[in-house]
């Protein structure tokens, strides 16, 4: 989970993880608009 200030941060941040590296084939992104919650923890 990323919070980016804009796409030119999330462009760079890709394009050193991913783009530059030869054993990444592909990837993708999935982006929210409204978070309806911020914790990733599960309750037992």
């Amino acid at each position: 989970m990323l919070r980016l200030r804009d796409m030119e941060e999330y462009d760079l941040l890709c394009q050193r993880l991913f783009r530059d590296q030869t054993n990444v084939a592909r990837f993708f992104t999935m982006m929210v608009i409204r978070t309806a919650k911020e914790e990733t923890a599960i309750r037992l």
